[in-house]
């Protein structure tokens, strides 16, 4: 039983091994992956001694050093299968040098190494090729390397925990502990350490809530350079450590028998988490894995590194649950819960606003300087963030809080409009420390996508209007949320096409589309006579608006015109972006401009 890959994630080479050595009667504990330069990593799977003899030669002469092709290649290539007799070994790794080589090599025919996009060796290789096709972060998210060492993770928490929970298959998987290996800023580096937890997961039809427990094993794994600590870990029913068994990783070729483990600490705490939460219903378990990094907010699972507590998040474990109950439901074509309709998909990222599926929305009386909106609009980096502008209004309908752009630009309250970020989105509270609103964005295969994954916005909160009156219910688009059909709404918004038109007047549509165009950098509507005022035309909607004598400030000439607007003896200040397009049409005076 043992597995060995390297492959690519998002174009971030990667090495994973397994850590079990299997004999006639035993197994231990041994490294599979090995870092001998900055730019060369390498894996063995099969016979031991038939790799001691390839590894003891690639490290005499490689360690250290820059590594080119041509050196592995020498090295591997002056062998003959007589020099391992019956005994087969098969090495697999990474070159990067011009560009990135992943490479095979087979004892048994030693004069040639073959290169391809990725190699996968020994018992558990479907199993994991299947895994990392799935892509999935884990419950994670991150940008660049820190994505791709997710994905990696989750395929091993996967691939781990259906080993534990399965013993009879352990022909998929490949043992109780890996190593990770991955390229960033010119040189490999090993992921540094990773907690293994499993939880059970308890619904409770009654309460509408969940309890999650965490189970009594916890494992993890602790890199040490060019050995690593494996620690077994027994937990109380206060998730105090009561019992602990250390392993030491090290190098088949060089196994440090006498590596003392007695001064490692019994720390939970690693730079990495990945919990396997198994969920129990009311009529159906299913599992999944979540990995994330610690340090991340709304993470799945945490620690506090002062006292050693464990904190994990009913909301995300209620979250999932009512995630997988609702794609069941749809796919089954019983579904009791939010149906979803979908307008003017976007390729990345969607909101879902009370059931409806979109790439950007309206909600309320847009533009309003003191009635309920809300604005999600498409991120204008391609990024995988939402874009939130809008009031927010309190039950006695007086504005509570203003966004802009995701930035709180106002709040009523001393104290509040404090904005905590997390992976995952942010919450905004108010002066008491209440959560006003909340957004998550979540990876999703939804139904009708052909089980496509989609990054999904969602909110939280209870939105009235200046009537007091509630017109939208977030649950973070779960059960229960909904937008009342009094509501002016638009769901989806491509090229100045909307997807589904809501109790919208024809000037109402022009506002929302301005908006929704600039995506929220204009988003505030003046209308009507305004006289002798200091104006800031940045970020405004003139609709209507007849402006004299007053002072107009210009400063990103980020703003619109629309309807029948009148503007008579002001004084025009322009600066910043604004004043140099001024400036470039002072300076071409007369000269004809399209």
């Amino acid at each position: 039983m043992t597995l060995v890959a390297a492959f690519q994630v998002d174009n971030v080479p990667i090495l994973v091994g397994d850590t079990r050595v299997t004999g006639r009667e035993q197994s231990t504990f041994a490294k599979k992956i090995y870092r001998f330069g900055p730019n060369f990593v390498v894996a063995w799977a099969g016979s031991q001694v038939a790799a001691n003899l390839a590894l003891q030669e690639l490290y005499r002469r490689l360690h250290g050093s820059w590594v080119r092709k041509t050196n592995v290649e020498d090295i591997l290539t002056s062998f003959s299968a007589e020099d391992f007799g019956a005994l087969n070994t098969h090495l697999i790794g990474w070159i990067i040098d011009e560009e990135p080589r992943c490479f095979r090599w087979n004892s048994g025919y030693p004069k040639e190494l073959y290169y391809g996009p990725h190699h996968i060796d020994g018992t558990g290789e479907q199993y994991f090729l299947n895994l990392l096709t799935a892509k999935k972060p884990g419950g994670g998210r991150g940008e660049g390397p820190q994505y791709s060492v997710l994905v990696a993770l989750n395929a091993v928490n996967e691939a781990i925990m259906q080993e534990a929970l399965n013993p009879e298959g352990w022909d998929k998987s490949f043992g109780f502990c890996y190593e990770l290996l991955y390229f960033h800023r010119g040189s490999f580096s090993y992921v540094d350490s990773v907690t293994f937890f499993m939880s059970n997961y308890h619904w409770d039809e009654t309460t509408k809530t969940g309890k999650v427990e965490l189970g009594p094993i916890v494992s993890k794994y602790t890199n040490l350079s060019e050995c690593a600590i494996f620690q077994r870990m027994e937990l109380d029913q206060t998730n105090r450590v009561v019992e602990l068994v250390n392993y030491p990783i090290t190098p088949t070729f060089d196994p440090m028998r006498h590596m003392d483990l007695s001064g490692m600490p019994q720390e939970l705490a690693s730079e990495y988490y990945a919990n396997y939460v198994i969920f129990r219903g009311t009529k159906e378990n299913f599992q999944v894995a979540l990995v994330a990094r610690a340090g991340s907010p709304d993470q799945p699972i945490s620690i506090n590194p002062r006292d050693g507590t464990i904190h994990m998040p009913p909301e995300f474990f209620n979250h999932v649950y009512h995630r997988h109950r609702h794609s069941t439901a749809q796919k089954s074509g019983n579904d009791n819960e939010v149906s979803i309709r979908q307008y003017q998909l976007a390729p990345q990222l969607n909101y879902l606003i009370g059931g409806n599926l979109c790439n950007a929305f309206t909600l309320g009386e847009v533009g309003s300087q003191d009635d309920f909106f809300l604005v999600g609009s498409e991120n204008d980096e391609n990024g995988l963030h939402a874009v939130i502008t809008g009031n927010i209004l309190d039950s006695s309908g007086q504005v509570a809080m203003r966004i802009v752009r995701n930035a709180v630009v106002y709040c009523r309250d001393t104290g509040g409009g404090k904005l905590l970020r997390s992976h995952w989105g942010y919450d905004l509270l108010d002066g008491t420390g209440r959560v006003l609103f909340g957004v998550r964005t979540y990876e999703e295969v939804l139904p009708g996508l052909g089980n496509q994954s989609r990054n999904v916005i969602v909110v939280k909160g209870d939105f009235y209007d200046k009537s007091g009156r509630l017109v939208f219910r977030g649950n973070f688009g779960e059960v229960g949320e909904f937008v009342p059909d009094h509501v002016k709404a638009i769901f989806g918004c491509l090229d100045n096409q909307f997807g589904a038109v809501q109790n919208m007047n024809q000037r109402d549509m022009d506002i929302a589309d301005v908006i929704l165009q600039s995506k929220s950098a204009v988003h505030e509507l003046l209308s009507g006579k305004v006289e002798s005022e200091d104006v800031s035309l940045d970020g405004k909607i003139l609709c209507d608006a007849e402006i004299t004598h007053c002072q107009i400030s210009i400063r990103t000439g980020q703003f619109a015109m629309i309807g029948k607007d009148s503007l008579k003896d002001n004084k025009i200040f322009f600066s910043g972006p604004a004043s140099n397009i001024h400036r470039l049409i002072k300076q071409n005076k007369g000269e004809r401009t399209d």
